[in-house]
């Protein structure tokens, strides 16, 4: 049984949709904070030990300040993945190819784009909401099938069944 499907990207899905994918993971994230309060920690013993006496000497402040100095590039370190990403984003919207209708048909085979069919095992990760669902290939390639591409609320259940179905090596996020 095929599922046809057709329709046009919405701005804010499509931008939600590329941040899911470039946003750096949950663990990612705690490891660059726990990484950053290691580094404050340490700048703040440093500065601690330094100032024992009430000043500092020209050995402690140098120490301070390659503290500061490791502790800045931490800083950036830890931010620089969350730059940009609404940018990227809307800049990735205004490209011609995204604002085409898109259509196509879904198959027990997978997903099929203009006669290109993307089999369901080629797909290594899914994002899952309630308006859409994104599915990542391994070589990047992106199916994103918002809920309004689909005619009818049971072809869009029956859609999201498919996934679970059939997308199993695909990790969730």
């Amino acid at each position: 049984m095929n599922i046809e499907f057709e329709g046009q990207y919405k701005e804010e899905q499509y931008i939600r949709a590329i941040k899911m994918v470039i946003t750096p993971s949950r663990k990612s994230t705690i490891l660059r904070i726990a990484a950053f309060i290691v580094a404050a920690v340490v700048v703040f013993l440093v500065y601690n030990h330094g100032m024992q006496d009430g000043q500092f000497d020209e050995i402690d402040s140098n120490r301070f300040r390659l503290a500061l100095f490791f502790g800045g590039l931490l800083t950036v370190y830890l931010i620089t993945p969350y730059i940009g990403i609404t940018a990227t984003a809307k800049r990735l919207w205004k490209k011609p190819s995204v604002q085409k209708v898109k259509s196509g048909s879904i198959s027990d085979e997978g997903i099929t784009y203009n006669d290109r069919l993307k089999p369901w095992d080629s797909f290594r990760r899914k994002y899952l909401s309630d308006d859409m669902v994104l599915l990542i290939t391994g070589d990047q390639g992106m199916s994103l099938l918002p809920r309004q591409f689909f005619k009818e609320e049971s072809e869009w259940r029956r859609f999201r069944e498919m996934v679970d179905q059939y997308a199993v090596k695909a990790k969730r996020y």
